[in-house]
C-alpha cells in the first residue's frame, strides 16, 4: 500500500490532470459508479 502513495505523489508532482468530457453521471448499483467512467486529460508538467 505504501507503493501506491508513492506513485500516486509522484505521478502528481510531474503530471496535470484535468477532467474531459464527457462528464460523469451517476449510476445506483451496489456501488455508486459513474457511467460512462471518468475521462482524464493528462499533461506533462514542465
Amino acid at each position: 500500500m505504501m507503493q501506491a502513495g508513492i506513485i500516486l505523489s509522484t505521478l502528481i508532482q510531474n503530471f496535470r490532470f484535468t477532467q474531459d468530457k464527457p462528464l460523469p453521471q451517476p449510476i445506483m448499483t451496489m456501488t455508486v459508479r459513474p457511467d460512462p467512467g471518468i475521462f482524464l486529460k493528462i499533461e506533462a508538467v514542465t
